[in-house]
């Protein structure tokens, strides 16, 4: 159920990004760590925006 509500609100867990990405989590954190990426906690989690990803690609695939 959480999941569902997830997808519908464009949050990604950073397993799902990196995937996506085609990354390691190792590598996407790194990203997260030096600020490039834009993310949400909630608590302890860590979620990604649909468009946060988009915004990252779309500076650094130029």
């Amino acid at each position: 159920m959480n999941e569902n509500r997830n997808r519908n609100r464009g949050l990604k867990s950073v397993n799902e990004v990196a995937r996506y990405l085609r990354i390691s989590e190792r590598n996407l954190r790194s990203i997260i760590s030096s600020g490039d990426l834009k993310v949400v906690r909630i608590g302890r989690r860590i979620v990604i925006r649909y468009q946060d990803v988009q915004a990252y690609l779309e500076k650094n695939l130029r």
